[in-house]
């Protein structure tokens, strides 16, 4: 979508965006916690594409109005929290006596934790609603008249347009990817139905399922609703209680999420949009977060301000893409990888894992510029190539 964004806006290049549920961002990209941080991906082969991307969101909101996707800057803090003792026995066992420790602005005052520690402040962390930034960026796609929404699940390449039909047809019936001859071109692609669609370029961009090298991480998250308005986000950290992590949003909500899954594939049947939310992890991330926040402990007496001892106001869970190695892989795709012939024009992009959408504007950006330019602008794609895994393949 970020892709699309810029190719309509900046190019003026026609797209068509093909995905399997049928609407836009059915997935992780609709159910992430929207946190941004510009430097906490320094000293990575991410830092650049994050600086430039945190840029690109600030540019994003001055674009749509900040008010419209729920951005803004904000603080970050660490908590560790100590189940036994009093607020001020934990102060005196744990703290620097010089150092002054960040305030925590929904903290009961006997709630006991062991240490705070500043994690970011309004130079460099920052939020957006990832639902309400992607309906604004097809909405601003749609504005220029070139881009189009298609339902379906691609299964195989269009080569050639001059390939016999007959035996095309029989190849789409039967959902198998075509092989063609080593002089043939990428002209499409071939939904599941049969349909072809055509084009100049073809973009794999589909989060776990994009190939066979990216894996999924099921998380699961809370909705939560807050007596006011907050600005700290909170990373908390409890050998008892667990490392839930709070991300408040300006609507008086609270996005809380924790205990992800392991690292595995995601079968093909899974669709984005309707995984099955796990009952058991939704209860133990609503009490390690009760229990982080002071409920149900002898020391505080206080209600917190975020109002976690009712039910969450949603539930939802998805799965976050990421490569073995943990870096995105984005660049353009060799002829073994998209089953042979001439493939200049076939790319991929995806494995962002938990930094999905705060490197979405400045990935869109630099895949934008290589289908067009050739190059990227601004960002380096050198440590993201898709070359470094040469058993690559788009199709089972």
């Amino acid at each position: 979508l970020s892709t699309a964004y810029f190719l309509t806006t900046r190019h003026n290049i026609p797209c068509t965006l093909i995905e399997r549920a049928g609407k836009i961002a059915p997935g992780a990209s609709s159910k992430a916690a929207g946190f941004l941080t510009k430097d906490w991906n320094d000293e990575t082969p991410t830092e650049k594409l994050t600086r430039r991307s945190f840029e690109l969101h600030q540019e994003l909101a001055n674009t749509f109005g900040a008010d419209t996707i729920q951005y803004r800057r904000l603080q970050c803090v660490g908590v560790q929290v100590d189940p036994s003792g009093s607020k001020e026995e934990q102060a005196m066992k744990h703290s620097p006596k010089k150092r002054k420790q960040p305030q925590l602005e929904w903290r009961p005052p006997t709630l006991a934790v062991s240490n705070i520690m500043d994690m970011g402040d309004e130079s460099s962390i920052a939020q957006v609603h990832p639902r309400l930034l992607c309906e604004q960026l097809w909405k601003a796609c749609q504005a220029t008249g070139l881009a189009t929404l298609k339902a379906g699940r691609v299964v195989g390449m269009q080569h050639n347009a001059n390939q016999n039909q007959t035996v095309k047809q029989q190849q789409q019936e039967e959902h198998q990817v075509q092989e063609p001859q080593e002089e043939d071109e990428v002209e499409g692609v071939i939904l599941d139905d049969g349909t072809v669609i055509s084009g100049d370029a073809v973009l794999f961009a589909a989060g776990a399922w994009t190939a066979n090298i990216m894996y999924g991480i099921k998380g699961h998250s809370l909705i939560l609703p807050t007596s006011r308005v907050l600005k700290q986000t909170i990373f908390f950290s409890s050998m008892s209680y667990g490392e839930p992590e709070v991300f408040v949003r300006p609507d008086q909500t609270a996005f809380v999420s924790g205990y992800p899954g392991d690292v595995a594939k995601v079968p093909n049947e899974v669709e984005a949009g309707s995984e099955t939310i796990e009952p058991d992890v939704v209860e133990k991330l609503k009490q390690s977060v009760r229990a982080c926040m002071g409920y149900n402990t002898p020391h505080v007496q206080e209600e917190p301000a975020i109002a976690v001892s009712g039910d969450p106001a949603h539930v939802q869970c998805c799965y976050q893409p990421c490569t073995d190695d943990f870096l995105p892989v984005m660049g353009k795709l060799s002829r073994r990888a998209t089953g042979g012939g001439a493939n200049d024009n076939v790319y991929i992009q995806g494995g962002h894992n938990c930094w999905g959408i705060l490197l979405a504007p400045a990935s869109g950006e630099a895949m934008a510029d290589l289908i067009v330019l050739g190059k990227s602008r601004k960002v380096d794609l050198q440590p993201f190539r898709p070359s470094r895994y040469r058993n690559l393949k788009l199709f089972p």
